[in-house]
């Protein structure tokens, strides 16, 4: 009912920009996955049980994008969820406003104990980031796959520390 729902409005021109001028977001939920319909921004989000991978599937994280990504990220976080892949396999570019927005994924899920990890960046952004001495900062890896695994690696560290912590308090 919701994907017929989504895909009337969506067919409808009229309605969907009426929908868009008012801020309207329109998400479908199939198999597991997120994928949301938003004036500002293309994404998918997958959760699963340790992490969250966030899909950005716009050319370019720049000043019409970043907003969004950024209260994206906060929402997700304050969800509960400690660990994010952000893959941004499809972004071509991105300027001064995508670089805050990711240094905002990165403060907010590390300051509760998570990982943020940048996945599938392209040469640009790598040498923006790199440029702009943010590799130093940031976690990046080549392939979702990667981060997946960095992120239980983590959160094995993380499990093995306070046993030893539980350990010396007893």
């Amino acid at each position: 009912m919701c994907e017929k729902f989504i895909n009337y409005i969506s067919a409808n021109n009229f309605l969907a920009r009426a929908l868009e001028i008012a801020g309207i977001n329109l998400t479908l939920q199939k198999a597991g996955v997120t994928i949301i319909k938003n004036i500002t921004m293309k994404y998918s989000i997958e959760k699963e049980e340790k992490y969250c991978l966030f899909v950005l599937n716009e050319s370019k994280l720049d000043t019409t994008v970043a907003p969004s990504v950024k209260s994206e990220l906060l929402t997700i976080n304050a969800e509960g969820i400690k660990n994010l892949i952000l893959d941004l396999s499809q972004v071509k570019y991105t300027d001064s406003s995508g670089l805050s927005a990711i240094l905002v994924g990165n403060r907010i899920f590390s300051e509760n104990g998570g990982v943020f990890i940048l996945a599938n960046l392209n040469d640009h952004v790598m040498k923006l980031i790199t440029i702009s001495q943010l590799d130093k900062v940031l976690n990046i890896l080549p392939t979702v796959e990667e981060s997946v695994d960095a992120i239980f690696m983590h959160e094995i560290e993380k499990d093995l520390n306070k046993e030893e912590d539980e350990d010396q308090h007893a």
